[in-house]
């Protein structure tokens, strides 16, 4: 069985348990020829006696339970009631037309009736072929039945509130012409299960508009047609796809050149409307290579702006152009001021490079929007979408030509020209400083050191001097340095108080007529780590310009004097000074160049004292070397005779051995000990014999014996006893023979 859900605004027809033998409900009445619901049959109509047939086959139909008490269908396994086939051959085009029957008698027996809201479809192909639907829904409308007439058993016409309506079934064909009717109701009914619903059913369905029927023909078909029309046109139109009628039919187009001549067309029109338009920033590097080699980019720039626009005209001949659009434009920066603005719209061709400079050559400002960089982003856009774009997007805009940048940039060049001569001027005016400072005679530049120095310790800055030229210290040490006077670049030199500092300030000590007080540059000499070695140099400017000190200074100075002579004395480099500067020093303070000439106090006259000293050390090591070679060589020699006359008395020594025929200790003997040995008679007569030659026989025995009992090698021992006395040798190895200890 089906069930119709109903919502408020929505038809939904929900089936469950549908079989494709779902049994037939209703039939056609063969005496009426009306459709019939089994459930209004009697009990004696059950069976054969229905009277009721199938429309589609003809075929007699038995009602099945017809005229049955509601409990019977409580019983189990009981059916409801239906129609039949005797032949059991049940169609699905039986259902079909039953079906559809059902709903248009149901339909003709109501005294009231709600028709459907006709709906009639709009199409329109756009200029890229793509196809646009729409569909135009009228009212639905109810009224009563005021006349009816069965044309026939599938067709009948009814009047309602003055309206003459035909309804008839889908598969009908449409009856002659010359029926005057004002509309046409087609009953189409799509699903064979209907056939077995129930009456309430089926017009609770064509009530809802479920789709059961659809009106063929409406009195307001024409405002329909037309409305559904227009709405496909709209739809064209949202999406830029609808050919304007003011360009004709751009027959022998393509598609995409349609649709690109359609999307022209509709920025052109919406620019002209809008009376607005954000333009998009510009730059432009300005790159300038400056006298000197350097090299300058600076960038000028204007950023976005609103623009207010007016006198918009389309396709308006200029000077030989033809933009697309020409207007006057305001900024919001600046409207008291208006200016004549191009806009070219490229869809595939953007301005060519003759046309740029076309446009720039004529000084004229031109923006350029890009639709291309719109429709890469997605297929189609609307309206909407191209007009936000077309007025406030700055991404798909640029600047063909944009003369107040044009203006920015020569601005820019001609200062970066005025900026390039007055390097160039400033570069000659270099070289002519250059060339006068190498001009300089070598007295000049020592008479203008220590005034540029002391300038330069004040500001940092230029002296000026001669016809006003200006001058550094640095570069003046830098030519003398050029001149012969090494080392006058040094900064420990020229620094802020440096060497020249504190010498040049002893000097201004002693023009004071007044008690010095403080050591001032002879104190920083003395104490900076830096400075100490050039102290001597500060005592001799002291000396030779005395000033004006107390006991106090006075005793200090003497004691600081004793203080550099022993330490230089001692051969000390703490106040050994460099004697590089000594010539330029000499020259600075002439007072000073008979003392600073002298060797004394230089780290060259300390080093040459060191040299004479190490070498008067080395000549005294050479002798003392010289004298152990001597003595090493009479040693050499000493252990060389000795040496050799081992090797006599070793050879000796064997060829006695050989001789005698002795070669180890013998080690049969009895004795366990050497006592029996030494009370031998012969032994024993052997040492006294001996005693008389100074050998200690006994002694010489128990050495034997107790080193045959260690293991000692024979050789051995006795090469240590005879002690290079041959003679004593043969008496050795008679006694041991004796003894029993050899063989």
């Amino acid at each position: 069985m089906g069930r119709v859900n109903v919502e408020r605004g929505d038809v939904r027809t929900i089936f469950t348990n549908t079989p494709q033998d779902q049994p037939m409900r209703w039939a056609e009445h063969m005496s009426s020829g009306k459709a019939t619901y089994v459930g209004w049959l009697r009990a004696d109509q059950n069976g054969n006696a229905s009277g009721c047939k199938c429309p589609a086959c003809g075929e007699d139909l038995q009602a099945v339970n017809a005229g049955k008490d509601a409990s019977h269908f409580l019983k189990a396994n009981t059916r409801g009631m239906f129609f039949r086939h005797p032949s059991g051959h049940q169609r699905k085009d039986c259902s079909f037309l039953m079906a559809k029957l059902a709903a248009l008698h149901l339909l003709m027996e109501r005294g009231e009736i709600d028709l459907p809201p006709p709906r009639r479809p709009g199409v329109h192909q756009g200029a890229s072929g793509t196809t646009y639907t729409a569909e135009a829904v009228g009212r639905s409308w109810s009224g009563r039945i005021t006349d009816k007439v069965w044309l026939d058993n599938q067709s009948a016409r009814i009047t309602i509130d003055g309206r003459t309506v035909l309804v008839q079934l889908q598969a009908r064909p449409n009856l002659s012409s010359d029926i005057a009717v004002d509309g046409v109701i087609t009953i189409r009914v799509d699903d064979p299960i209907v056939a077995s619903w129930e009456p309430e059913q089926i017009l609770q369905a064509l009530r809802l508009d479920s789709g059961f029927s659809c009106w063929e023909k409406h009195w307001d078909d024409d405002e329909l047609n037309a409305e559904a029309q227009q709405k496909a046109v709209t739809a064209a139109e949202e999406s830029m796809d609808r050919i304007p009628p003011e360009l004709g039919s751009l027959d022998g187009l393509s598609h995409l050149q349609k649709s690109e001549t359609v999307l022209h067309a509709k920025v052109k029109e919406i620019l002209s409307k809008a009376g607005r338009l954000r333009s998009p920033d510009c730059g432009q590097p300005v790159p300038r290579v400056m006298h000197g080699g350097s090299q300058k980019r600076p960038h000028v720039h204007i950023d976005s702006q609103s623009l207010t626009l007016s006198e918009v005209r389309l396709e308006a001949p200029l000077q030989g152009l033809v933009p697309d659009v020409m207007c006057i434009a305001r900024s919001s920066q600046n409207p008291s001021e208006s200016f004549q603005l191009l806009i070219e719209v490229a869809v595939t061709h953007r301005v060519d490079a003759a046309k740029r400079a076309l446009i720039a050559r004529r000084g004229l400002a031109c923006i350029e929007i890009d639709l291309t960089l719109l429709m890469t982003k997605q297929r189609r856009i609307t309206v909407d979408q191209l007009q936000s774009a077309v007025i406030n997007d700055v991404q798909c805009k640029s600047w063909v030509f944009n003369p107040a940048l044009a203006r920015m940039v020569k601005s820019k060049e001609l200062e970066l020209e005025r900026e390039d001569n007055e390097l160039r001027k400033a570069g000659k005016r270099e070289e002519e400083r250059q060339q006068w400072l190498d001009e300089l005679s070598t007295e000049r530049l020592i008479e203008l050191l220590i005034p540029a120095l002391k300038n330069y310790w004040l500001t940092e800055g230029y002296m000026s001097v001669d016809d006003g030229y200006e001058l550094l210290p640095q570069e003046v040490a830098a030519r003398l340095v050029r001149r012969g006077f090494k080392d006058a670049d040094d900064t420990v030199l020229l620094k802020k108080e440096g060497l020249l500092h504190c010498l040049d300030d002893i000097r201004s000590r002693h023009l004071s007529k007044r008690s010095v007080g403080k050591w001032g540059g002879l104190e920083r000499l003395a104490e900076e780590p830096s400075l100490q070695k050039y102290l001597t140099l500060g005592l001799m400017a002291l000396k030779v310009y005395s000033s004006n000190l107390s006991v106090e200074d006075l005793d200090r100075v003497s004691k600081l004097r004793q203080k550099v002579k022993e330490s230089l004395d001692a051969g000390q480099r703490t106040y050994a000074r460099p004697a590089s500067h000594d010539a330029l020093i000499g020259r600075l303070f002439p007072p000073m160049r008979n003392a600073v000439s002298k060797p004394y106090g230089t780290l060259t006259a300390l080093q040459k004292a060191e040299r004479e000293q190490a070498a008067e050390t080395a000549r005294v090591e050479a002798e003392r070397t010289a004298a152990i070679q001597r003595e090493l060589q009479i040693e050499n020699a000493q252990q060389k005779k000795i040496f050799e006359e081992k090797e006599k008395h070793r050879q000796k020594l064997d060829d006695l051995l050989l001789r005698e025929r002795v070669h180890t200790w013998r080690s049969d003997t009895s004795a366990s000990t050497i006592e029996p040995v030494l009370r031998q008679f012969k032994v024993d007569r052997m040492i006294k014999n001996y005693a008389r030659s100074g050998m200690d026989v006994v002694a010489l025995l128990r050495s034997a014996w107790e080193s045959r009992a260690r293991g000692h090698p024979f050789r051995l021992w006795i090469r240590e006893q005879s002690e290079q006395d041959t003679t004593k040798a043969v008496m050795i190895v008679e006694a041991l023979r004796t003894a029993g200890l050899v063989s």
